[in-house]
């Protein structure tokens, strides 16, 4: 979805398709933070009458080096311990995307974002 490269302002991804699946996986591999900023990641949902986004999740935000997944999925989910960083019951729409908000003033930070589909 977002390869590993340094950022300096907000990033919004591609619209992804979902073909069908139940649920995802989010796997954030935030490398490098500059002193005083945070990155939020936002999913946002494609409004099929007028295409407008609007944000169905937002995460907490990230403002130093770490490793978290996510997972999003409308039924019951098993205890997963310590494994992911948050879950999710909701459906995963038929097109959606990232948008990876930056907090003023902050300066470059390098992450990347990826999905794994599940039924």
């Amino acid at each position: 979805v977002c390869a590993a490269t340094a950022r300096t302002a907000t990033t919004t991804s591609d619209t992804i398709l979902n073909d069908n699946a139940a649920g995802m996986y989010v796997i954030w591999d935030m490398d490098d933070v500059e002193q005083g900023g945070d990155v939020t990641m936002h999913i946002e949902m494609r409004n099929p009458i007028d295409g407008t986004w609007n944000i169905i999740y937002s995460s907490a935000a990230i403002g130093a080096a770490a490793d978290a997944i996510y997972l999003f999925y409308p039924g019951d989910i098993a205890d997963p311990g310590a494994l992911y960083v948050d879950e999710e019951k909701i459906p995963i729409p038929r097109y959606f995307r990232f948008r990876m908000a930056h907090a003023a003033g902050g300066g470059s930070y390098t992450y990347s974002l990826a999905v794994c589909f599940c039924t």
